[in-house]
Order: C-alpha cells, then sequence, then structure tokens
C-alpha cells in the first residue's frame, strides 16, 4: 500500500495494483482468517457470551479505505476492499478503535511501524474486536498507543525507538454487563491527527530548478547514495549516507551527517522542503519492501554566502513519516544551504529531495 500510495501521489501509475495487494491476503491470510471464524472462535464460545478478540493482524481495514475516506491523509484518492477484514464485519464483529472513531482521515490510528516510521498509508494493522449478540458488552473509550511510558522518555534510545515494539498497541474501555460500579477514572480517547499529514501544501514561493542545484556531502554510498541524488528532481532517487562503522569512523562516521546544496547564486529564500527517502525496494520474489532506513529526525538547517562561513537558520525536528518537510526561512540570503543530521533513523541520513523555494 505504501508503494502505491508513494506512485500515485508522483503520478505513476498504481504499482502494485489494488488488485495484486488484494491478492496478497488472497494467498494466505484469508483463510488464516475462516479459520480463526469457523474453528477457533466456535471451539472457545459455545454460548450467547461476549467475545473479545486483539492482536496484530497484519491487515488492513476495509472500511479505512473506502470511497468515503479515499481523500484522508495518505490514501491519495485511493479505495482498496480488503477481503481479510471485511470477514469479521460479516460475521457481526466490530473494531473497538473504530467504532469509538468513526472518522478515519481524522483519527487513523497508526499502529505500524513505531520502530521503523510511519510510511506514506497510515497503516492501522493492530486490532480489538468485540462481539456481542446479548447487548451484554459497551465500548467506552478506544485508542492507539505509541508512545514509551513517560520515565522511559528522552534518553538516545527513545529517540531511536520512541515506542517498545514495531506495532502500537491499541487499548479500549469496555463495560460488561454486571453489579460493579463501573470505571471510576477518565475513559482513554483518541487524540485527533490535526497535522498536514503525508503531503502537506508545498510552501510559497517558487521552487529552484533542479539544473541550477548541487550538492556534495561528508558521507555517502558511492553511485546509490550521491549526494546529487538529493537535487535531481526524482523523487524515486535518494543521498543515503554509509552505515557508521565503530571500526573505522573516518570512513563510515556516525551522525551528526551533513548535506550541502549550492544554488548557483545568492538566493532571496522563503523556504525549504525536504523529502525523506520515499522509494521502496524490491524482494527477491519481487515485493515491495518497506525500509524507512536513514528518515532525518532532528538536526539543523545552516545557510551560507560563501560556503565558508555559516550562520544557523533553524532548528528542525520531523516526525517519523514519509513524506515531505518544510522549513520556513523568511528572507533569507545564501547560496549555499548545509542540513546537519544529529539524528535518524537507523543511524543513518537518507534524503529524496531538497527544494529551495524562494
Amino acid at each position: 500500500m505504501r508503494h502505491a500510495v508513494v506512485n500515485t501521489r508522483f503520478g505513476k501509475p498504481v504499482s502494485p495494483t489494488i488488485d495484486a495487494i488484494l491478492g496478497y491476503d488472497d494467498t494466505k491470510r484469508n483463510a488464516q482468517g475462516r479459520a480463526i471464524l469457523q474453528k477457533v472462535v466456535p471451539y472457545y464460545v459455545k454460548d450467547d457470551a461476549p467475545v473479545i478478540m486483539g492482536g496484530d493482524f497484519n491487515a488492513w481495514s476495509h472500511r479505512d479505505w473506502s470511497g468515503q475516506f479515499a481523500d484522508a491523509r495518505g490514501h491519495a484518492g485511493l479505495t482498496v476492499p480488503w477481503t481479510y477484514t471485511k470477514q469479521y464485519t460479516d460475521v457481526g464483529f466490530y473494531d473497538a478503535f473504530r467504532y469509538i472513531n468513526p472518522d478515519a482521515g481524522l483519527y487513523p490510528g497508526r499502529t505500524w511501524s513505531t520502530m521503523s516510521g510511519f510510511g506514506a498509508a497510515p497503516a492501522r494493522i493492530d486490532y480489538l474486536l468485540f462481539r456481542d449478540d446479548k447487548a451484554q458488552m459497551r465500548v467506552l473509550g478506544a485508542r492507539t498507543d505509541v508512545r514509551r511510558l513517560p520515565r522511559h522518555r528522552g534518553g538516545y534510545l527513545d529517540q531511536q525507538y520512541p515506542f517498545s515494539s514495531d506495532h502500537g498497541g491499541v487499548i479500549a474501555d469496555v463495560l460488561v454487563t454486571g453489579t460493579g460500579p463501573g470505571p471510576n477514572r477518565p475513559i482513554v480517547t483518541e487524540e485527533p491527527e490535526y497535522a498536514p499529514g503525508a503531503w502537506p501544501a508545498p510552501p510559497g514561493g517558487t521552487p529552484i530548478p533542479p539544473s541550477e542545484l548541487s550538492a556534495t556531502a561528508d558521507t555517502f554510498k558511492p553511485v546509490a547514495g550521491d549526494a546529487g541524488r538529493a537535487v535531481d528532481g526524482d523523487p524515486y532517487t535518494y543521498h543515503h549516507s554509509w552505515y557508521p562503522d565503530a571500526a573505522d569512523p573516518t570512513v563510515s562516521p556516525a551522525q551528526p551527517h551533513t548535506i550541502t546544496v549550492d544554488m548557483g547564486r545568492e538566493r532571496v529564500l522563503s523556504a525549504v522542503r525536504f523529502l525523506p527517502k520515499s522509494a521502496t525496494a524490491l524482494s527477491g520474489a519481487g515485493d515491495p519492501v518497506v525500509n524507512m532506513t536513514g528518515t532525518p529526525l532532528r538536526g539543523v538547517l545552516e545557510v551560507s554566502a560563501d560556503g565558508t562561513w555559516w550562520a544557523q537558520a533553524a532548528n528542525v525536528t520531523w516526525p517519523r513519516i514519509t513524506g515531505p518537510n518544510d522549513v520556513r526561512l523568511n528572507g533569507v540570503k545564501a547560496r549555499y544551504l548545509r542540513l546537519r543530521v544529529d539524528n535518524g533513523m537507523g543511524g543513518a541520513t537518507a534524503i529524496a529531495e531538497i527544494t529551495p523555494y524562494e
């Protein structure tokens, strides 16, 4: 899905096709779902008791990807009739998170990947499902949890891995009929996602053409990760640093990494847009493989008139998501831009495009 969304956003054909994507579920996952519903659930539940089932389903929500939400953030106008999760709806199961938070645009509920970073498409693939034929149970609230406990935040490990797993948690308050007093604390709630999403509108100004830009970097993979790929106008190529090498840091230095853009002459800049690595690799079987290693998270943007003397223009922090991240410059004059990446996913730095606006 991430690959298909990226292709669609950049005006390329939907690839893999929706039929091919659905085919992945048809080959294996749908049969697993039928086994759960036809064998496992009846084995444990032999009466009209309410049922709660949860876990990492590795499957997308058919409700989230209906035509109603085709224009939601990260959906790129696509609709996908996911068959795996629909199996559960067809036999009376409700999705607790979507039941409480019906707007998939405002509450995408991203649960994957809290370790590798959230891709272009909002992947909600972890669920709490419930079924209750006798109205003995009521879901009061539901939210996702994609951050470490407060006492575990702030250190280096938290910067690299802000959650303790590659999947986020789903938490729900469920009231079951009984004689008890019910909850005596606030009901869990999800925060709406007001952020601009994976593809915010371009910043004000005119983008400087790639033909007028050149770039150098202090570390890069020869050919495949050359710095010039960050200013070539092609979002499917990218600059990529070497991975840190503790044995020989002179060859593969640890962060911070820098990449410097020469704009050819002094410009009055309104903003600069950074696009993290967007392309996906293909596995040996030809399947798309998500790899967000190198996505910048924190750094400093510097400017210079002569490439010798530098001034700090902005401290920058970016969400762990594949999508443009803009830094407003509001009339700064410079010929050179230098991004210093202090922290990037996996200890590396990868940038698909750097686009200054004047």
